[in-house]
Parts: structure tokens; C-alpha cells; sequence
């Protein structure tokens, strides 16, 4: 350029940087320039941040890490962690690798997608000559059942074989479980007796 000429010059970031400042500290850009001797200017650039938000469907349900503010490029391990009864089904992306590992090439949000689990109740009668037993099934987490013992004419229901003597009960879902209805034999009174003593007796 010749002298005392007025020129512009710019400085283009590549993909994930950014023109922070020109060597003298100038951070103008496009900027210009006054030629009034040979120069060089040097175009300083820095990486840029971007955030990783990682968060869960349900709090209640399980957490996620490895959200945070990361260098363009950097290698992120993300995990979700179910909380007890709960279990992690995928990535709102749809993948279900856990954990996972993401490069950060810009602002990204990932969203844990928890389900809770699902628990088998088995109901059944200590014999089954004396009565049946109802409400075996598979349950979600944290959702109730019904229990059922119904005795046989000549039986009675006594009590389930963890002490709860209840019937019909309702039972709260937290995992696999087995529910016995115990039942006994009846016990009738059978009176013997005479229309006239004088007469006659009776016994048995």
C-alpha cells in the first residue's frame, strides 16, 4: 500500500475460536489502518466455551452429571444414575449408551429419559385345597396392589405369611415379593344330648 493510505483488515475465527484482540491490544474487526511504514499485525483467536446441560426427565426419578461450561473439542463423559426403583431407559437423541462420552462442538442440551421399574407379586395360598389367593401380577415401582386370600367352605383365612392379618390388604410395590395366605381347617361344636334324661342319656 502506499503511504498515508486508509485500509481495512479483518480477522475470520475458524469454527469453534474467536478473535479475541489484535497484537496491540486493539480488538477492533474489521479495523482500520493508517499506512505509514512497513507493519504486521498479528490476529490473536482463543477457543471458544460452549455449555453442556445435562439434566433428568424426573428428578425424583435419578440424576445426571458432566454438564458444565467446556473448551470447543473437549471430551465430555456424561452418566445418569437411577435412584432406587428407577431405571434409565435413554438419551433424549435417543441413544442409551450410559455412560456416554460427547465431543462439545457447540451449545448442547442432553436429557436423561428414567422409567420406573417394573416388580413381580406373586400371591398364593399355603394349600390350595383350603382356599385361593389373588393379585399376583407385574407392577411399576411405587404403585400399590391389592391382596386377596378367600377360604374354602370348611376353612378359614388366618393370616399372610408375613404376620399381617388384613384381608382383603393393600400392599405398596418396591420390589419382587411373595404374599402367602394361610389358611386352617374350621372347628364346629357338635352338642349331643337326651329329650329325658330318666329315660335315657347321650354321648359324643
Amino acid at each position: 500500500y502506499y503511504y498515508q493510505n486508509q485500509i481495512s483488515i479483518s480477522a475470520t475465527a475458524n469454527y469453534g475460536y474467536h478473535f479475541t484482540s489484535w497484537h496491540d491490544g486493539n480488538t477492533a474487526n474489521p479495523r482500520m489502518i493508517t499506512v505509514t511504514q512497513d507493519t504486521a499485525f498479528t490476529a490473536n483467536f482463543a477457543v471458544n466455551i460452549y455449555a453442556v446441560s445435562a439434566t433428568s426427565n424426573n428428578n425424583t426419578m435419578g440424576s445426571v452429571s458432566g454438564g458444565g461450561n467446556y473448551n470447543y473439542l473437549s471430551l465430555v463423559a456424561l452418566t445418569a444414575t437411577p435412584a432406587y426403583g428407577y431405571h434409565f431407559e435413554q438419551w433424549n437423541d435417543g441413544l442409551s449408551n450410559n455412560p456416554r462420552t460427547i465431543n462439545v462442538i457447540q451449545d448442547t442440551m442432553f436429557m436423561a429419559q428414567f422409567a420406573a421399574n417394573t416388580y413381580s407379586i406373586t400371591v398364593q395360598a399355603n394349600d390350595p385345597r383350603m382356599g385361593s389367593a389373588y393379585g399376583s401380577g407385574y407392577f411399576s415401582y411405587n404403585t400399590t396392589t391389592a391382596l386377596l386370600g378367600t377360604a374354602t367352605y370348611g376353612y378359614h383365612f388366618v393370616q399372610w405369611s408375613d404376620g399381617n392379618t388384613e384381608n382383603p390388604r393393600t400392599v405398596p410395590v418396591t420390589q419382587n415379593a411373595i404374599y402367602t395366605a394361610l389358611f386352617e381347617i374350621n372347628t364346629y361344636a357338635i352338642s349331643v344330648g337326651s329329650s329325658n334324661p330318666a329315660i335315657g342319656s347321650a354321648a359324643g
